[in-house]
């Protein structure tokens, strides 16, 4: 039976009318959800009075953090997990449902999610990862992210690094190598969602989004060279070594 209890968490940056239907249908899901919104109260971008009274809690920082404010946001927590939802896709009415029987029944986890990759040694490879009939692990997971709120000190560690610089903006990435690179938790996607379970149940528009930097690949490719000198290591770098000590 499930039991968990959910705080998920959208940030408003430059897509108002995005965020509204996205709370909306975080609202609508088949298990209760506590809601936070972060508005980041952009000149011109803010929510309306109507979507901020879906929240449970709104979020506005004083300063810019950059994409780090979901996870100022989920600090604040007292649910056992945390979900965050990116801005540019509807959700199931089915994926906290989802998200929980796979956290409560499946492998012990630093992120659930269902769109992954798997990192190259040299350069952040963005091919999409198929979820299966069982889980299956990767290197980072994207677009959504559920985790055990117990886990965040994990990426604060990783947050708090005198060398962090300007990396926090790849916050995806900052979640996923956090987790095993300090936790030893592996980044998994769930089983190949059913009907109503998936993050992307409808694509929405996304203006301003961040891939389409000129240096959006150069910029990931740094911070996994970066976070590999760490010592965390590519899922291709462990299986590697496994096959070669089994021979």
């Amino acid at each position: 039976m499930i039991s968990g209890n959910v705080e998920t968490i959208v940030t408003n940056f430059k897509r108002p009318e995005n965020v509204r239907r996205i709370a909306q249908a975080l609202k609508d899901q088949s298990v209760p959800i506590k809601l936070t919104i972060v508005d980041n109260d952009v000149s011109g971008f803010q929510l309306d009075a109507q979507t901020l009274a879906l929240a449970n809690l709104v979020i506005r920082p004083s300063i810019n953090i950059g994409p780090f404010c979901r996870y100022y946001a989920a600090f604040c927590s007292t649910a056992e997990f945390v979900y965050i939802h990116d801005d540019d896709m509807l959700p199931g009415k089915k994926v906290i449902e989802h998200f929980l029987t796979h956290a409560e029944s499946g492998p012990n986890f630093g992120v659930l999610g269902q769109h992954g990759r798997i990192a190259k040694p040299n350069e952040y490879d963005a091919s999409s990862v198929s979820a299966e009939s069982d889980f299956v692990e990767v290197d980072s997971v994207v677009r959504a992210y559920f985790v055990r709120t117990s886990n965040l000190h994990h990426l604060l560690r990783l947050r708090n690094h005198p060398e962090i610089r300007e990396k926090c903006r790849e916050d995806d990435l900052m979640l996923c190598s956090a987790m095993r690179l300090y936790g030893n938790l592996p980044i998994l996607l769930t089983p190949k969602p059913g009907p109503g379970e998936s993050v992307n149940a409808t694509e929405l528009l996304a203006p301003h989004a961040q891939c389409r930097r000129p240096d959006h690949y150069q910029r990931r490719t740094e911070f996994l060279r970066w976070i590999q000198s760490l010592g965390w290591k590519i899922l291709g770098f462990s299986l590697a070594n496994e096959q070669g000590k089994a021979s």
